[in-house]
């Protein structure tokens, strides 16, 4: 049986809760094993101890955790934050999963960023994994929006010089699901821009959709009112409702394809039952 570890996440997390159901509903061979903590010590013990096969990271513990990684996929490299983490013979091997999560997750209820606005909230590596989720999935224009203006700039800059290095370091091996573009053409044909989520009234009134990064401020006097509000990314939550469901549903089912696909899996269910599942299984809070 495969390992696959929670780091900084305990039995209760809501996380651990949807993985347990996913396992058992599909009949998974995997372990769900929590390691608990929240210091750099505990959870950099939990990393190194290579004690699993895959590992899921807490979502505010992910952009610290990038640096505990001995090599990293693009997803990672682009957004400066590790979710997802393999060992590969002792060697930890990160991936960032949030923003295809996101991206999968639109999917299944019928929202396109194609050629759309979308602002997204904040400068933290969280809040990049969007800015990346948006542009591959044709985003034409996608704001960078902080309280302070200047840390907005400097975090889409280094996002952009990421993303170039990535987009031309190699072969360009085009999109790959569940994106329709690849890193190339997301840095080739997006509009990038930064904002202040505080004054930034003209630029942000135009957005058609508002990446709410848990922890991000909510200027919502700045937004149109039909504009489109999606949160993303939760912390250890136990107990919730709505959108931070979806968020974390999103999350465990990337995880527990990405796990189950490296394991060579037999008759795979799709995303979309993944994220029925959980549907069903915690109706009366989705």
């Amino acid at each position: 049986m495969s390992t696959c570890a929670l780091i900084a996440c305990d039995e209760s997390t809501l996380l651990a809760r949807m993985l347990r159901v996913l396992v058992d509903a599909f009949d998974f061979d995997m372990k769900i094993a929590p390691h608990p903590g929240d210091d750099l010590a505990s959870v950099g013990g939990a990393v190194s101890a290579h004690a699993w096969d895959t590992a899921v990271v807490a979502a505010d513990w992910a952009h610290r955790v990038f640096s505990l990684c001995d090599r990293h996929a693009a997803s990672a490299l682009v957004s400066g934050r590790a979710d997802f983490l393999i060992n590969l013979k002792g060697t930890v091997f990160g991936s960032d999963v949030a923003s295809a999560g996101l991206a999968w997750r639109m999917k299944h209820e019928g929202v396109d960023f194609a050629g759309s606005c979308v602002a997204v909230l904040g400068a933290a590596p969280l809040s990049l994994s969007g800015v990346h989720a948006a542009a591959l999935s044709g985003a034409r224009r996608v704001i960078v929006a902080d309280d302070d203006k200047e840390r907005a700039r400097v975090a889409l800059d280094d996002y952009l010089d990421r993303l170039r290095s990535v987009a031309f370091g190699g072969v360009d091996l085009g999109p790959h699901e569940p994106f329709p573009k690849s890193e190339r053409e997301a840095y080739e044909e997006t509009e990038f821009l930064f904002a202040s989520a505080t004054t930034s009234k003209t630029a942000l009134s135009k957005a058609d959709f508002v990446l709410h990064p848990f922890g991000a401020p909510m200027p919502r006097d700045l937004f149109a009112p039909a504009c489109t509000v999606i949160e993303m990314g939760v912390p250890n939550a136990r107990m919730a409702s709505g959108s931070v469901v979806h968020a974390t549903a999103a999350l465990a089912c990337s995880t527990t394809l990405a796990h189950a696909s490296l394991k060579s899996v037999e008759g795979l269910p799709s995303w979309d039952d993944l994220y029925r599942c959980l549907e069903e299984a915690f109706a009366p809070v989705w």
